[in-house]
């Protein structure tokens, strides 16, 4: 299994900013091949659950949770879910920050957030890569 993944980075060049994006492609050994398919159902699952909180929140309630508001749940149903805490608690809560960034476009004239499914690709973000996801040294 091939995954290719981008890292991006904030470069100042002569006063000037630049997004640079770096394209790494990994060859994972059996455990973290696991991890990751696991980090890619786990995230699908919290932003399509997410999602639906929201839709019926506002449908019973008239109320507009935040993404604050859905992580303080996040952590309240890794408590009662074990298979939820194997996976890195970041790529979590950066779902449901996509989550809030998909309704704020939609607020902005885009089309309304959609459930995601395990056809259409399976991205997760990790803000800050940590050793158990790569290995020892992710360097």
């Amino acid at each position: 299994m091939k995954i290719s993944f981008y890292i991006w980075r904030l470069i100042l060049l002569k006063d000037k900013m630049v997004l640079k994006g770096y394209k790494y492609r990994i060859y994972p050994n059996e455990p973290q091949r696991e991890l990751i398919e696991k980090t890619f159902g786990v995230c699908r699952l919290v932003y399509n659950v997410a999602l639906q909180v929201k839709m019926e929140a506002y449908k019973i309630n008239g109320t507009k949770l935040s993404g604050m508001d859905l992580c303080y749940q996040l952590a309240e149903a890794k408590k009662d879910f074990d298979w939820m805490r194997e996976v890195d608690s970041q790529a979590l809560q950066a779902s449901i920050k996509k989550l809030d960034r998909s309704f704020a476009n939609f607020f902005s004239g885009s089309g309304f957030p959609k459930f995601k499914c395990k056809k259409t690709g399976n991205p997760f973000n990790v803000p800050t890569i940590r050793a158990g996801l790569i290995g020892k040294n992710p360097r």
